[in-house]
C-alpha cells in the first residue's frame, strides 16, 4: 500500500520549502526543538491527503528518521556550516561546498524514503478501526516534540510560528 510515491513527496516538499515563511518555521524547529524536516513536511503532505496518524505513529516515524539524520544528515550539515566558517582561508569554497550541499539533499531525499517504507509498514499494521474524524499530523507532532521539552524551550516555543500554522499554505 504505497500512498505516496517518493517523487511527489520530493516535488511537494520542494513546493512548500520554497515559501520563505514555511522554510524559516521549519529551521526554527529544526534547530530549537529538534523536529525533523522531512517528517514535518510528510505531516503536511498527509494532511493535505486527509489521511490521519496517530501521534504514536508520528513519534515512531520521528525516532527511526531521527536516528538516520543523527548519523548521516546532521554530521553533513554540520561539517559545511563549519565550513562556510572559514570560507575565506579555503580554495575553492563555492564548488566544494555546492558539493557537500548535494550531499546533504540526497541524505534529504534518504530521509524521505525511510520515512515512506516506515509510513507504508505503519499504516499496514493499522486496524481498520480509523479515528472517526481527521486530526491534524502537524498538531500531533508539534506536541509530541513539545511534551518532552524544558520549560525555558517551552517559552521560545510559545513565541515561534506553530507548525499547524502550515496548513494555510496547504492546496
Amino acid at each position: 500500500m504505497n500512498i505516496i510515491t517518493l517523487s511527489a513527496f520530493w516535488q511537494f516538499s520542494l513546493t512548500l520549502y520554497k515559501n520563505d515563511l514555511v522554510q524559516s518555521t521549519l529551521l526554527t524547529w529544526q534547530n530549537d526543538v529538534n523536529a525533523n524536516v522531512n517528517l514535518v513536511l510528510l505531516c503536511a503532505m498527509l494532511n493535505q491527503k486527509k489521511i490521519a496518524l496517530t501521534q504514536s505513529q508520528i513519534m515512531t516515524l520521528h525516532k527511526k528518521v531521527s536516528d538516520f539524520s543523527n548519523q548521516y544528515t546532521k554530521p553533513l550539515r554540520a561539517l559545511r556550516h563549519r565550513y562556510k566558517e572559514d570560507m575565506d582561508s579555503i580554495e575553492g569554497y563555492p564548488a566544494i561546498r555546492q558539493k557537500l550541499l548535494d550531499a546533504e539533499l540526497i541524505f534529504e531525499q534518504q530521509e524521505q524514503s525511510l520515512l515512506l517504507a516506515i509510513l507504508t509498514q505503519l499504516l499496514a499494521e493499522q486496524t481498520e478501526h480509523m479515528p472517526p474524524e481527521f486530526h491534524d499530523n502537524l498538531n500531533l507532532y508539534q506536541n509530541g516534540l513539545t511534551k518532552t521539552k524544558s520549560s525555558a524551550i517551552d517559552f521560545n516555543i510559545g513565541h515561534m510560528v506553530k507548525l499547524t500554522d502550515l496548513n494555510q499554505y496547504l492546496v
